[in-house]
């Protein structure tokens, strides 16, 4: 459990490194450390054991305080993944309750009532759901929105929602993990925003537009509205500013150090020492290994 809580500090640092001039920069960091904080216990199982002291033939009993915390870590955990499967299942009743319009670029376009603007959603059968007054929207409305929602399937933004509720539902008591999952989200927006914009809309049309499709609620769950009102300020702000470059030389050093961050934490984290004395702990880590030399 420390050692999870170290790497998320390590991880949330390098996410603020990398987006301290420009937090648009490169989700592909954020993405691996979510990734890696999802998968977190399970290399805690799959790596040896670094065995520093040799345990006793009878090891002690673990403290009871420590089921309870595995009990009350158990129950949030699963309270998370209910939550994950509900929103699963609420975008596969969209898909069955809405109307295939058209396929473009192998995503399925469905009309949806209800709507107050298109949503990508889906990582196999990749959808972007559109209100049911889609037809009748400004033609360069229409090419402006499906734009920003087949851009999030280009990138894979779906299934980077998915990784980042898999870290929040292993790390739900975390508020670091929360906060490194909202800047993922922020920058998906930003970069198909930015591919608006090169596509050569222009940035006051665009601005106004996402102002107009901003939705009341935040969507649950791996799915991606164009305007969705988290960040909505700060995304119209960057739309009307000029876009700065991409730094990947130095994300692609933060990401391997992120991944050997966890790996050695992981290690670390498999040290055990129960069922000695901090007496005995001491007397075995100073003990001369070579007596009488």
């Amino acid at each position: 459990m420390i050692a999870l809580l170290l790497f998320s500090v390590l991880a949330a640092a390098a996410v603020w490194l990398a987006g301290r001039k420009d937090p648009a920069l490169d989700p592909r960091l954020t993405t691996v450390v979510l990734a890696l904080l999802g998968v977190f216990p399970v290399l805690l199982v799959v790596i040896p054991k670094l065995i520093v002291i040799p345990q006793p033939v009878a090891e002690a009993q673990a403290p009871s305080w420590k089921v309870w915390l595995a009990v009350v870590w158990i129950s949030g955990f699963l309270v998370e993944v209910v939550r994950l499967l509900a929103a699963w299942r609420k975008v596969r009743g969209w898909a069955e309750g809405s109307t295939l319009l058209e396929t473009v670029e192998g995503v399925e376009i469905r009309s949806l009532s209800g709507l107050r603007g298109p949503v990508a959603a889906g990582v196999r059968e990749q959808i972007v759901f559109v209100p049911g007054d889609w037809l009748v929207w400004e033609e360069d409305l229409r090419k402006m929105a499906l734009c920003h929602e087949l851009e999030h399937h280009r990138r894979r933004d779906p299934l980077r929602r998915w990784i980042a509720g898999i870290a929040v539902a292993v790390n739900w008591f975390n508020p670091l993990v929360r906060w490194i999952v909202r800047r993922l989200l922020i920058q998906c927006e930003y970069s198909c925003d930015a591919t608006v914009i090169r596509s050569g809309v222009e940035s006051r049309r665009y601005a106004k537009a996402l102002c107009d499709l901003a939705e009341d609620r935040p969507l649950k769950g791996p799915a991606l509205a164009m305007a969705e009102r988290g960040g909505l300020e700060a995304r119209v702000r960057r739309v009307m500013e000029p876009q700065r470059g991409d730094s990947g030389l130095a994300s692609g050093v933060l990401i391997l150090l992120a991944v050997g961050a966890a790996a050695l934490l992981a290690l670390v984290g498999q040290e055990t020492i129960t069922g000695y004395t901090k007496t005995e702990i001491h007397q075995r880590r100073t003990a001369d290994p070579f007596p009488g030399l």
